[in-house]
């Protein structure tokens, strides 16, 4: 979802993950938030280059690179759904 604000928009998606998924998930996020500009390329940069891909192809840059492009602290929340998953939530705003 889209939402237009006074200043910039607001990006909302949400996706249903494996519980045990959400720790991990949030540790990077956290790691992610805590970083400033200079630290998130110096981080993108060493996961790039010493990140294990998925099986998807990919070393977990997303998350990286949405908060490298925004310029702004990724805010997530995790709503348990059953045992097995938990509705993620991630919004970033996109000055």
């Amino acid at each position: 979802m889209v939402v237009k604000e006074d200043v910039g928009f607001l990006i909302q998606t949400g996706n249903y993950i494996e519980n045990t998924s959400v720790t991990n998930l949030k540790e990077r996020i956290d790691r992610i938030n805590l970083l400033d500009e200079v630290e998130l390329k110096m981080y993108y940069r060493d996961v790039l280059a010493n990140g294990s891909f998925s099986d998807k192809g990919t070393a977990g840059l997303g998350m990286i690179d949405i908060a490298r492009k925004s310029g702004n602290k990724l805010a997530y929340s995790f709503i348990p759904f059953d045992e097995e998953l938990s509705f993620f939530s991630l919004s970033v705003k996109i000055n």
